[in-house]
C-alpha cells in the first residue's frame, strides 16, 4: 500500500481526480447542456473510485492516517462527490412546481450554497496534501541517495520513523508532528471563516428579499384573478378593461425579461437592457391542464396587436432597453395555452419562450421556477 500510495502512475491517477473533482462541474453547467451529464457522471465516479482506494491504501499502509485530521477531511470530500451525480441530485419537478408557492426559501439555499462552497475548499486541501507527499517523495530519494554515500546505514522501512541527525534530515518527527498541528489549526480557521462570514455581509439581507420576478408574477396573477373574476360577475368575455390591464402587465414581464432582447446591441444613452442580464424568461404556464387559464389566449390580439408590442413595450424614451420580442414568439402568445403543443410533464401547460419546450429540458441549478404568493379568495 505504501508503494501504491508513493509510485508516481497513482500520484498522476489522484492529481488528475482531484483537478476533476474541483473544475468539472462547473464546466458542466457553463458549457453543456443536460444531455452531456452522464459523460459527467462517469467522471464523478471515477474521481470516487481513485479517492476511495487512496484512502484504504493509506488506512493500511500509514498507522497514523485512519480516523486522524486528513482521513475525516479526505472522506468528507469523497462521500460529497456522490452528490455530483445528476441521478443523486435529481429534484422532483411535479413536487417543486405544487410548493415552488410555499414559504421563502432563500435563506436554506444560502445555507446549501455555503455548505457546497466549503465541500469545494475541503476538496481543494487535496492539493494541499499531494503537494506535502511530493515534498516526502523528494525526501526519501535523498536518504536514498545519502545511504549510498555512508556505508551500512539502510533507509528506514517506515517514513516516519527518524533520519540519523548526521544526514541533516530536512524534517524531523517532532517538526513533523508541529507542522502537521498548524496545518489543521489552518484549514480549520479558514473553514469556520468560509462558512461564517457570509453571515456577516449586508447582501445576505437583501438577498432574502422578494426578487423583481416574484413581484412581477403576483402583478400578473393580480389582473388575471381580477379579469377572470369580472367574466364570473356575468360578462362573458369579462371587462375589456382588466382584460388589457392584464395584458399589458403580463406583456410588460415578457420584455423586461425578454429572451430574445439579444436581437439587437443595447441602445447608447441606455441606463440598462435586457441583453446585459443572463437570466432570461424561460417558460410561461400553469400547473393543471384544465385550468381556466389554459382555455384563453394568453394575450387577447384585438386589444393588443402584436404590431404595436415593439412600439409600446420598447419605447425609445425608456431608460431601461427591453429589446424587440421575436416574431414567433407573438403569434405563440396570442394563442390559448393549451393549444400549442405546451404540455409537459408534472401536468403543466405553457408555453416555451426559449430552446427547450418544457422546463424539465434543463437542468434544477439551470432553472428558477417563480409563481404567485399572493393568492386572492380560493384561486
Amino acid at each position: 500500500s505504501q508503494r501504491l500510495i508513493a509510485s508516481n502512475v497513482f500520484s498522476v491517477v489522484t492529481t488528475t481526480a482531484t483537478v476533476l473533482a474541483l473544475t468539472a462541474t462547473d464546466i458542466k453547467e457553463a458549457a453543456t447542456t443536460r444531455g452531456a451529464d452522464t459523460g459527467f457522471d462517469v467522471i464523478v465516479v471515477f474521481c470516487f473510485c481513485a479517492f476511495t482506494v487512496e484512502i484504504f491504501a493509506a488506512c493500511i499502509g500509514r498507522r497514523d492516517y485512519p480516523w486522524s485530521f486528513f482521513f475525516w477531511l479526505d472522506s468528507i470530500s469523497t462521500v460529497s462527490l456522490i452528490f455530483d451525480v445528476s441521478a443523486v441530485r435529481f429534484v422532483d419537478r411535479c413536487e417543486a412546481a405544487e410548493n415552488t408557492a410555499a414559504a421563502p426559501s432563500s435563506f436554506f439555499d444560502g445555507v446549501a450554497l455555503r455548505a457546497s462552497r466549503t465541500v469545494r475548499i475541503i476538496r481543494l486541501i487535496r492539493i494541499l496534501k499531494l503537494y506535502k507527499a511530493a515534498l516526502e517523495r523528494n525526501q526519501q530519494q535523498e536518504q536514498r541517495k545519502h545511504s549510498r554515500v555512508l556505508p551500512g546505514f539502510l533507509p528506514p522501512e517506515d517514513p516516519d520513523e527518524a533520519a540519523p541527525d548526521n544526514l541533516n534530515d530536512p524534517e524531523s518527527r517532532v517538526g513533523k508532528k508541529l507542522s502537521d498541528l498548524t496545518t489543521r489549526k489552518l484549514i480549520m480557521l479558514v473553514l469556520a471563516m468560509l462558512f461564517a462570514l457570509p453571515y456577516f455581509e449586508a447582501s445576505e439581507q437583501y438577498d432574502a428579499a422578494a426578487s423583481s420576478a416574484e413581484y412581477g408574477v403576483d402583478v400578473v396573477n393580480y389582473r388575471w384573478v381580477s379579469y377572470w373574476q369580472s367574466r364570473s360577475a356575468g360578462l362573458p368575455h369579462g371587462d375589456p378593461l382588466l382584460r388589457a390591464a392584464f395584458d399589458q402587465a403580463l406583456l410588460l414581464m415578457v420584455y423586461y425579461a425578454n429572451p430574445s432582447g439579444d436581437l439587437d446591441a443595447c441602445p447608447a444613452g441606455k441606463a440598462r437592457c435586457s441583453s446585459d442580464f443572463l437570466s432570461k424568461l424561460l417558460w410561461i404556464g400553469v400547473v393543471g391542464g384544465q385550468h381556466d387559464m389554459a382555455q384563453v389566449p394568453l394575450v387577447n390580439s384585438s386589444i393588443h396587436s402584436t404590431g404595436s408590442w415593439d412600439s409600446t413595450f420598447n419605447d425609445p424614451l425608456f431608460q431601461y432597453g427591453t429589446g424587440r420580442l421575436d416574431p414567433r414568439l407573438m403569434r405563440s402568445l396570442t394563442q390559448p395555452l393549451g393549444s400549442i403543443g405546451g404540455e409537459c410533464d408534472c401536468n403543466l401547460v405553457g408555453i416555451s419562450l426559449g430552446d427547450e419546450k418544457c422546463p424539465e429540458g434543463l437542468r434544477e441549478t439551470e432553472v428558477n421556477t417563480v409563481a404567485p404568493r399572493m393568492f386572492l379568495h380560493d384561486t
